[in-house]
């Protein structure tokens, strides 16, 4: 019997209707990702910053411009210090709108220079004082703080605390930097880009979203969004991210990350991370995900429950969608990257 063409009309329509909704992003959930701490990370390549820390680099030591002076026929028994720029971090660009909260934590390992001096009998304490700004766009000073006077022998952390000024977003494509300075009567050292040595910002944004996620009867897979993105491969190889079923953590080293589904998230459409584990318990599994090693930050956990259903063949696959799964992601309290002393 021929098609009419009204039917035709109308499998051209279910057609190209599904085609789109295939290749359509998905519409994110609507909180948008809770807002929790991520500790900014001041890094050793170019002055950047990142919630992410590479497990195997050792700390950086390092020494700024000396900011004190020898006040002239005193034989250094008389010195005055001045405001000296340690240095300025630059984090990348956000990937789409992130939402801040009210306020923001300092922090700097730093240690004093303890050198001898020309005036007799004499020797001087430090008195340090850091102060740090945190800026949007290099224009919009969004909080800062300057500590009390502080004297260390050893790598000591300094840390301080700010109300975020002027606005609480960052808009997709803006740059947040932080600018370090400091004066004291001592040479000092600083330390950073080390998973003991944190040196940086804990600002609560909601830069971290875990999207949906997947348990199958051989595997549990987590997709998932990053304003500020981080190598998720290092996060494995770290242990910062795992996987636990029945009691056992899945092996990171089997884990895959790829490419996700393409999403809409808080004003831009962005492309989600996916990491499988493989597991022999089907179905159910704790994902606790964090940027820094685990016992030294509470991490994110993610309870992936899945419905009993036909085992999928293969790896995850983007745009496919998720069938039969139950997700809860317990996200309430999270305290992502920042170390305990």
């Amino acid at each position: 019997m021929p098609i009419s063409n009204r039917t035709l009309a109308l499998l051209l329509i279910c057609f190209l209707t599904s085609s789109f909704l295939l290749a359509a992003p998905v519409k994110a959930q609507e909180t948008q990702g809770e807002i929790v701490p991520i500790h900014f990370n001041m890094e050793r390549d170019t002055e950047t910053l990142s919630p992410g820390i590479d497990p195997e680099d050792e700390a950086i030591e390092a020494q700024p411009q000396q900011s004190h002076s020898s006040t002239p026929g005193t034989m250094d028994c008389g010195r005055g210090r001045d405001w000296v720029t340690i240095g300025t971090w630059y984090a990348p660009a956000t990937t789409y709108d992130v939402s801040m909260g009210n306020s923001v934590q300092f922090n700097i390992w730093w240690m004093e220079d303890d050198q001898p001096t020309s005036c007799p009998g004499g020797s001087w304490n430090a008195d340090a004082e850091f102060r740090w700004t945190l800026k949007l766009n290099d224009e919009t000073d969004l909080a800062t703080h300057t500590t009390g006077e502080n004297n260390a022998l050893e790598p000591t952390e300094v840390t301080g605390s700010a109300n975020i000024n002027n606005s609480t977003k960052i808009i997709k494509g803006d740059v947040i930097s932080l600018q370090l300075e400091y004066r004291a009567l001592e040479r000092i050292f600083y330390y950073f880009d080390n998973a003991t040595y944190m040196s940086g910002f804990t600002l609560p944004t909601n830069g971290l979203i875990p999207l949906a996620a997947e348990g199958r009867s051989s595997s549990v897979t987590l997709e998932l969004v990053q304003a500020w993105p981080t190598d998720l491969q290092e996060a494995l190889d770290g242990h910062y991210i795992t996987a636990e079923m029945k009691g056992e953590f899945a092996d990171n080293e089997l884990a895959v990350v790829e490419e996700g589904r393409e999403y809409q998230v808080n004003n831009a459409t962005i492309k989600s991370e996916a990491i499988t584990w493989t597991t022999p318990y089907p179905g159910q599994a704790t994902i606790s995900f964090s940027y820094a090693p685990n016992g030294t930050v509470e991490p994110v956990m993610i309870e992936v429950v899945t419905i009993p259903v036909k085992e999928e063949e293969g790896g995850f696959l983007p745009g496919l969608g998720f069938s039969g799964t139950l997700i809860a992601f317990a996200a309430i309290s999270i305290h992502l990257s920042r170390r305990r002393v």
